[in-house]
C-alpha cells in the first residue's frame, strides 16, 4: 500500500512540474499577438524582465487598477493609460479585460481605453514591451511601428525618450494616489517655450499660471524638442536638455552623472535604473537606483537634479505659491519633497490634499462694533515669508509691539506680518504664496483665539432673525395640520353616526340563515326572512340599542295602520311610544291576507336586510 502511496506522489509531482511552466507563462508572457487578451494579475515583460506591462493595483484603493508600465523591482509606474480628452488615469477592475483584436486594435472594456492605431496596417501585430520601458505595437515583421507609449508620456520620461512640441506631462495628485486630481503640467509648446503650469488656478493653460519655463517662445517654426539622454549616449546617462530649431542645445539638468558613477569604465546602464518625473509637488526630478547585480548598500531612488530650482519659493506669474491660502510650504528630508504646513490654530481644508489651504480651528473675530481683544493673543510663525498676502492695513515706523496691538483691535485682521528692517507693520485678512526660510526679516503673527466667544458672537443677528421665522412658520404649520386632523376626526365620527351600516354579503347570509326563506319581491329585490341580532357582534350595545328602536317603530307604525279606525293610537300616544314613555299594545291577529302583508312589512323594517345576491 504505501508503494502505491509512493508512486502516486512521484505521478503528483511530475504532472505539477510539468504544468508550472505553462500556469507562469499564463501569468507572464513576452508579448501579445492579435487575437489575444490580458487580464488581472497576467502582465507581460521586457526581454531582460526589467519592466512589467499589464494591471497594476493602487495603492489608495485595492478595488481599482490602472494598466500600466512599471519596475519589475520596486513596481515605480512609469507609465499608464489616461483618458484622451481630461488626461486623468483610467481606472480598471480586477474583472476588466484588454483585447487584441483580430484586427490588431488594443481595446480595454470596451472602448474604456483605445490608443490611437491605423486599423488597416495593424491587422498582423505584436505588442511588445522593450527593456526600455517602452511598449511598442509593431507589426509582425517588425518593418513598422505602429503605436508606442514613449509617443504618449504621463508623468515620466524614461532614458531615450524625447518630447515633440505639442507634448505633455502632467504630474500625479499625490505619491500615493495616482488617479486624484493632477496639479501641474509640463508642456513642449508650439511656440518653442517649454514651460510648467499650475493647473489648479482659475485660466488654467494661461501665462498667469505659468511657474517656470524656458523662456524660449516665439522662436523661428518653434521646433523645440526635450530630450533624455540614453544611458549610453556619449552625453552622459541622465541628461535632460533642449534643442531649439536652429540645432542649439541647452541643458535642463546640470549634474554631471560621471560625478555619481564610481566605475569610469563602467556605463550607466549596467549600474543604475532612471526615470525622469513631473512629481506632485511641480518639481522635475531625475531619479536613480542601483540594479540588483551592484553591491551598493539598500535600493532607493535617489534624486540627483531638478527643475526649477527655487523650490518653495516657486510663484506663478500671478504670485500664486506652491501652498494655499493661509498654509506655508516646507521642504520634507523625509522624501525630499515640497510639503505645506499650516500655521498654529489651524487645520488643512482637505487632509488628502494639503496644498489647498487651511482654515481655523477656532471663531475668528467679529466686526460687530465691539473689540474683542482681550479673546485673542499673536502666535509667532518663525522663519516664515510670504509672497503674497491679502493687507487690510499697512503702517510705518511702528515697534512690533504697536503692531500686535494694531491686528488684534482689528476684526478684519488674521495675521500681521512686522518688518523689523523697516519697522513697517501689514494687517492681513489671508496670508497666501509662504514658504519656509532662514533668510526674512519678517516676523509672521497669527491671530489665534484664547477665550470662547459669547454665544451672541457664535450666532449672527440674521441667523437669530432667520431661525426664530422658521420657528414661527413651523408651529403654525403644526396648528394647522392639527386643527385639520381634528375637523377630519369630527367629519368622521359624525358620518359614521349618521349613516346607515353596510353589511357584507358573508353578514347578510348568515343573518337569513342562507337566504332559506322569501318573504316578497320589492323594488329592490328579493326580500329575505331574517334576524339582524345574527349579526350584531356580540358586546355591541349601541348596535342593540339601535335594533329596539327600530323594532319598536315598526310595531308603532304597524298600529299606526290597522284595519279598525278605532284601534289606532292617537299622535300624542304614538310620541310617547316612540319616546319610551307609554307601552306599545300588542296587535289584534290581521286576516290571513292582512297577515302576510304585514309580515312581510315588519320583517324588513325590522331586521333592514334586503336580498343582494341577484344585484350586480
Amino acid at each position: 500500500m504505501a508503494i502505491v502511496d509512493r508512486s502516486l506522489l512521484f505521478s503528483v509531482v511530475h504532472l505539477a512540474l510539468f504544468l508550472l511552466p505553462a500556469v507562469v507563462a499564463a501569468r507572464t508572457r513576452s508579448s501579445l499577438t492579435a487575437g489575444d487578451i490580458l487580464t488581472p494579475p497576467s502582465y507581460i515583460t521586457s526581454p531582460s524582465g526589467d519592466f512589467a506591462f499589464g494591471f497594476h493595483s493602487l495603492d489608495s484603493n485595492d478595488s481599482f487598477l490602472l494598466l500600466a508600465i512599471w519596475f519589475q523591482f520596486d513596481g515605480t509606474v512609469v507609465w499608464f493609460a489616461t483618458d484622451s480628452s481630461s488626461g486623468s488615469a483610467v481606472l480598471a477592475t480586477p474583472h476588466s479585460v484588454l483585447s487584441f483584436t483580430a484586427a490588431g486594435q488594443l481595446s480595454l472594456d470596451n472602448s474604456l481605453w483605445n490608443p490611437d492605431t491605423d486599423q488597416v496596417q495593424s491587422d498582423r501585430s505584436l505588442l511588445v514591451l522593450r527593456d526600455s520601458g517602452n511598449l511598442q505595437l509593431v507589426r509582425a515583421d517588425g518593418t513598422a511601428i505602429i503605436w508606442e507609449s514613449f509617443q504618449h508620456p504621463t508623468d515620466t520620461l524614461l532614458p531615450g525618450q524625447l518630447m515633440r512640441p505639442g507634448t505633455r506631462l502632467r504630474s500625479r495628485g499625490t505619491n500615493t494616489n495616482i488617479a486624484s486630481m493632477r496639479r501641474f503640467s509640463l508642456v513642449v509648446q508650439t511656440d518653442g517655450n517649454i514651460v510648467m503650469y499650475m493647473l489648479d488656478q482659475p485660466g488654467t493653460g494661461s501665462a498667469n499660471n505659468a511657474y517656470w519655463s524656458t523662456g524660449t517662445c516665439c522662436v523661428d517654426n518653434g521646433n523645440t524638442t526635450l530630450f533624455f539622454d540614453d544611458v549610453d549616449s556619449a552625453a552622459g546617462a541622465g541628461h535632460l536638455y533642449y534643442v531649439l530649431t536652429d540645432g542649439s542645445k541647452r541643458n535642463l539638468t546640470t549634474t554631471p552623472f560621471s560625478q555619481i558613477l564610481q566605475h569610469s569604465n563602467t556605463t550607466a546602464s549596467r549600474l543604475y535604473y532612471q526615470h525622469a518625473t513631473l512629481d506632485p509637488d511641480g518639481i522635475f526630478r531625475v531619479y536613480i537606483v542601483p540594479r540588483r547585480n551592484t553591491a551598493a548598500a539598500g535600493r532607493k531612488w535617489a534624486v540627483v537634479d531638478m527643475f526649477p530650482s527655487d523650490g518653495c519659493k516657486t510663484v506663478t506669474n500671478s504670485l500664486h505659491g506652491m501652498c494655499g491660502p493661509n498654509s506655508y510650504c516646507i521642504y520634507r528630508t523625509d522624501n525630499k519633497q515640497l510639503d505645506c504646513e499650516c500655521p498654529s490654530g489651524y487645520t488643512f481644508l482637505d487632509a488628502q490634499f494639503r496644498y489647498k489651504g487651511c482654515i481655523p480651528s477656532f471663531v475668528q473675530d467679529t466686526c460687530d462694533g465691539e473689540i474683542h481683544s482681550s479673546e485673542f493673543k499673536l502666535v509667532e510663525l518663525p522663519n516664515t515669508n510670504w509672497a503674497r498676502s491679502i493687507s487690510y492695513q499697512t503702517h510705518t515706523s511702528v515697534t512690533e509691539e504697536r503692531c500686535s496691538d494694531l491686528c488684534l483691535s482689528n476684526c478684519l485682521c488674521a495675521a500681521a506680518l512686522f518688518d523689523g528692517n523697516s519697522s513697517s507693520c501689514s494687517e492681513a485678512s489671508i496670508l497666501t504664496s509662504g514658504w519656509q526660510t532662514n533668510d526674512t526679516s519678517v516676523r509672521t503673527l497669527i491671530k489665534v483665539r484664547t477665550k470662547r466667544p459669547p454665544l451672541r458672537a457664535l450666532i449672527p443677528h440674521y441667523l437669530m432673525i432667520a431661525g426664530l421665522s422658521v420657528l414661527v412658520l413651523v408651529t403654525t404649520c403644526i396648528l394647522v395640520v392639527h386643527c385639520y386632523i381634528t375637523k377630519q376626526q369630527q367629519n368622521a365620527r359624525k358620518k359614521d353616526h349618521l349613516n346607515a351600516r353596510v353589511f357584507t354579503r358573508k353578514e347578510l347570509y348568515r343573518a337569513t340563515n342562507g337566504f332559506n326563506k322569501l318573504l316578497g319581491q320589492g323594488g329592490f329585490g328579493k326580500i329575505k326572512e331574517g334576524n339582524a341580532e345574527r349579526i350584531i357582534i356580540q358586546g355591541d350595545n349601541e348596535a342593540l340599542q339601535d335594533l329596539q328602536r327600530v323594532e319598536r317603530f315598526t310595531h308603532v307604525a304597524m298600529c299606526c295602520v290597522q284595519v279598525d279606525p278605532s284601534a289606532r293610537p292617537t299622535m300624542r300616544s304614538v310620541v310617547w311610544m316612540l319616546e319610551g314613555t307609554a307601552d306599545v299594545p300588542p296587535l289584534p291577529d290581521p286576516s290571513p291576507r292582512a297577515r302576510n302583508d304585514f309580515s312581510a312589512i315588519l320583517s324588513s323594517a325590522s331586521t333592514g336586510t334586503h336580498d343582494q345576491s341577484n344585484v350586480e
